[in-house]
C-alpha cells in the first residue's frame, strides 16, 4: 500500500477554506460582544498577554489560519506574498523587539544562559572566527551559512508555537493511558521508583527509563499530535507508476500508517512491548512518524521528548492517575490535527 496524496482541487479548496474563514468571523463576533469566556485576568504582562494572542489565533475553535493551512499549501503561500500573518502583527512587532533586545545583551556579554538563541550566537561567532582564518590564511573556500536575525526570531517562534501544543497534546494522551491502562502505570511507576528512587532527576536518568520510553512511543503511536505532514517535491522525481512533477504538494498520513493492521497487529490496543529493539528491527522506519523523518524532520523532537519525560516523572512520582465516571473509555481514537508544510 502507498501512502501519499498528491495534488489538491483548487475549487474545492477555496470553497471550504471560505467556508471555515466565514464560520471563524461568526465565532468571533460571538466571542466579542456575546461570549465572556475570554478573560484575561491574571494575563496582562505583556509576555503572556502576546504568547496568548498567538495561541488564540492559531489555536482551536475557529481561527482562520488552520484551514487555510490544512487545505491549501498554495492559497497560504499566496497570502504570505501578500502579507497575510499567521501571528498578529502587533505580536510580532513585541517578539521582534523583545529578540533584538535580547540579542544586543548576549553579544555584548552583559548576559549568557544555556537556551536556543544563545546557541545560535555562539556558532555566528564560532564562523566568524573560523571566516577570519581562512580568510587569513587562504586555505579554504567554503562557504559556511549562519542564521541572520530574522532567522533566529523565525525559528524562534517555531520553537514556541510547534512545542507549545504539541507536547501538551502528548502529556495529556499520556496521562489518559495511565487511568485506562492501570496495569501499564504500575509498570512505568516501578520503574522510575527503580531507576531513581528519591534522586535528583537528570538528563542521564532520564534515559535508563526504557519502558517509559516504549509507553511514550506507543501513546505517539496511536496519538500523533501531527496526524498528517506535507512535502513540496524538489525535483521530478518517478515512483512507481506515478510521475510526481517538481512542485508537487504530497501529503503523507501519518494517522493511517500508525493504525495500518498490516504493519502494527492490533492497532486499537495499547501495546508498549511493540517498541522493544527486537519489534522495531522488523518494521520498515517509515511505519512511525509522530516527528515526520528526514532532513526537514521536528526540529524539536527530543526537547519535546525530554520535556515530556520530566514533566511525566515528576507527576507519576507523587500521584496515581486513575479514572472517574466520566472518563471515557474509547474504541474509536481522536487527535488533535495539525499539519507540517515544508
Amino acid at each position: 500500500m502507498t501512502y501519499f496524496l498528491i495534488g489538491d482541487s483548487i475549487t474545492l479548496t477555496l470553497l471550504i477554506v471560505l467556508i471555515f474563514i466565514f464560520a471563524y468571523y461568526v465565532w468571533v463576533i460571538y466571542d466579542s460582544f456575546i461570549s465572556s469566556k475570554w478573560k484575561f485576568n491574571d494575563l496582562n504582562f505583556s509576555y503572556n498577554l502576546r504568547t496568548n494572542n498567538i495561541f488564540r489565533r492559531l489555536g482551536m475553535p475557529g481561527p482562520a489560519p488552520i484551514p487555510i493551512l490544512v487545505f491549501s499549501h498554495r492559497l497560504a503561500r499566496h497570502l504570505s506574498e501578500k502579507g497575510y500573518s499567521m501571528v498578529p502583527r502587533d505580536t510580532m512587532n513585541y517578539f521582534t523587539q523583545l529578540l533584538n533586545q535580547i540579542l544586543v545583551r548576549r553579544r555584548q556579554y552583559i548576559e549568557r544562559r544555556n537556551d536556543f538563541i544563545q546557541m545560535m550566537i555562539d556558532h555566528e561567532e564560532e564562523v566568524k572566527h573560523e571566516e577570519q582564518v581562512e580568510k587569513q590564511e587562504r586555505q579554504s573556500e567554503i562557504v559556511k551559512k549562519t542564521l541572520n536575525d530574522k532567522e533566529i526570531l523565525g525559528q524562534a517562534l517555531v520553537f514556541l508555537v510547534a512545542g507549545y501544543e504539541t507536547t501538551s497534546v502528548l502529556i495529556s494522551f499520556f496521562f489518559y493511558v495511565m487511568a485506562t491502562e492501570p496495569v501499564i502505570q504500575e509498570k512505568v511507576y516501578n520503574e522510575i521508583r527503580q531507576e531513581l528512587g528519591d534522586d535528583e532527576v537528570t538528563y542521564e536518568k532520564l534515559s535508563q527509563l526504557q519502558y517509559l520510553d516504549m509507553v511514550i512511543n506507543e501513546t505517539l503511536r496511536m496519538y500523533p499530535p501531527f496526524t498528517r505532514f506535507e512535502r513540496v517535491a524538489s525535483n521530478n522525481y518517478q515512483l512507481g507508476n506515478y510521475d510526481i512533477p517538481k512542485g508537487t504538494i504530497i501529503s503523507v498520513p501519518v494517522y493511517p500508517i500508525h493504525h495500518d493492521p498490516n504493519v502494527w497487529p492490533e492497532p486499537e490496543k495499547f501495546i508498549p512491548e511493540r517498541f522493544l529493539p527486537t519489534e522495531k528491527a522488523k518494521r520498515h522506519p517509515m511505519t512511525y512518524l509522530p516527528f515526520g523523518d528526514g532532513p526537514r524532520n521536528c526540529i524539536g523532537m527530543r526537547f519535546a521528548l525530554l520535556e515530556a519525560k520530566l514533566a511525566i516523572v515528576k507527576a507519576l512520582r507523587l500521584v496515581e492517575i486513575q479514572k472517574c465516571d466520566k472518563t471515557e473509555v474509547r474504541n474509536d481514537h481522536f487527535t488533535i490535527d495539525y499539519v507540517i508544510i515544508s
